[in-house]
């Protein structure tokens, strides 16, 4: 790796427009090669007062002077140079004057929404929301919090207290935002705002805890009284969610990734496999297949449940080839109509209160378990990559365990 040649240079040198007696400015001259870049050190002077041998302002009243800073500013851009040569590698003279010209980060907040507005165009919608959550609480908690502030790991013990305390949130909301800022916090490290010594993280090892809740998913009598629901009237408008709720019951697909769903997401074939569909997940960016023949098979034979979903949206006067099958972006909306739509049906009350979107992905996590017993299977259909994502979806309840152990054959 070729090392960039730093050195002072006086306009007068470069420049035959310029004779000894025209004031022209003097420069921190950066190269390598054919290329360079002048970085101005804020001193003009004379052509004839400026020894280009020494590199020194000379016959001048304040030349000590002047002469100092000019040094001040060279030192400065080796300083630089070298601090930026431990971060990058194959550095450019361009690349050092822009180093110089952006002012250092100082505040955690704004690396935060800047680093965030990046993210989250990769991620699902309630990933960005939940990034734009966690960043407006701490500027509420405490204003413009700078990267000294957040290396102390009392702040962020400080701030999930104030949460817990003052604003009411459960413990697993708590460590929602906790995991936020571990995220962010490990950004500032790699892009180095933040020294590997000074990460605040392991010191919390342990002080920010998650709590077991009620898995809330729904059993076959549920889901068959939804398949079943007839909307007509003021209620027809409900029928694309209920869909759309079946389809994620029947596939375990996220809010973010059943609403892109386009017809090249999937392979048509005469097989065994029916309907083919090949996804990457928005969220984790992990690729799956799932043969929707094979899921939750129809009692009349034929085409299963959700193969009978997407033929009837194909089949719909309205559709265009190429456009979503579930063309909603608003998942708030979709967990509104969720709860008007099983108003009036024999749901459990955790149901009736806690019925959202993810509970279609979770009903069909623990449905396939209690007809499989596989989770590695599940795993992989639900494209989970760890066991212990997948256990917070599962209920193994007595009656689990009962008829798991019915169909061992001892």
């Amino acid at each position: 790796m070729k090392k960039l040649r730093i050195s002072l240079l006086h306009r007068s040198s470069k420049n035959k427009n310029y004779g000894p007696d025209k004031v022209a400015p003097v420069y921190v001259l950066v190269s390598l090669g054919r290329k360079y870049a002048c970085i101005p050190t804020g001193i003009d002077i004379p052509g004839r007062n400026w020894n280009a041998t020494k590199e020194r302002v000379v016959a001048l009243p304040n030349a000590a002077t002047l002469t100092r800073e000019i040094l001040d500013k060279y030192y400065e851009v080796i300083e630089s140079y070298q601090k930026l040569s431990q971060k990058e590698h194959n550095i450019t003279p361009k690349r050092l004057k822009e180093h110089l010209e952006c002012p250092v980060e100082s505040s955690f907040s704004k690396f935060y929404r800047r680093e965030m507005a990046i993210e989250a165009k990769d991620k699902a919608y309630g990933t960005g929301r939940s990034y734009a959550q966690t960043i407006n609480l701490l500027d509420v908690f405490q204003a413009d919090v700078s990267f000294e502030d957040i290396c102390n790991p009392s702040l962020i013990l400080d701030f999930t207290n104030w949460l817990r305390i003052k604003k009411g949130q459960k413990k697993n909301n708590v460590h929602k935002h906790y995991k936020n800022l571990r995220k962010f916090i490990n950004l500032a490290i790699l892009r180095g705002f933040i020294h590997m010594t000074d990460n605040p993280i392991p010191a919390l090892k342990g002080k920010v805890k998650t709590e077991k809740v009620q898995i809330v998913y729904l059993t076959d009598y549920e889901l068959d009284q939804l398949e079943n629901l007839q909307l007509d009237g003021k209620k027809s408008y409900l029928e694309k969610w209920r869909r759309l709720f079946l389809f994620t019951c029947y596939t375990g697909l996220r809010f973010s990734d059943a609403t892109n769903l386009r017809e090249k997401d999937f392979e048509f074939t005469a097989g065994n496999d029916g309907i083919r569909l090949y996804l990457k997940a928005q969220k984790t960016e992990k690729s799956t297949f799932l043969p929707l023949r094979k899921l939750f098979c129809h009692p009349d034979g034929g085409l299963s449940k959700p193969e009978r979903i997407i033929q009837t949206l194909m089949d719909h006067p309205r559709y265009r080839p190429g456009q979503r099958f579930f063309p909603y972006n608003h998942v708030q909306s979709y967990n509104r109509a969720l709860k008007k739509m099983i108003d009036g049906l024999d749901f459990r009350p955790i149901i009736k209160e806690k019925l959202t979107s993810h509970v279609g992905r979770k009903t069909c996590v623990n449905l396939l378990y209690r007809k499989f017993g596989d989770d590695k299977l599940i795993k992989a259909i639900v494209q989970h990559s760890q066991d212990r994502d997948l256990m917070t979806y599962l209920d193994i309840n007595s009656q689990v365990i009962s008829t798991r152990l019915d169909n061992l054959n001892w």
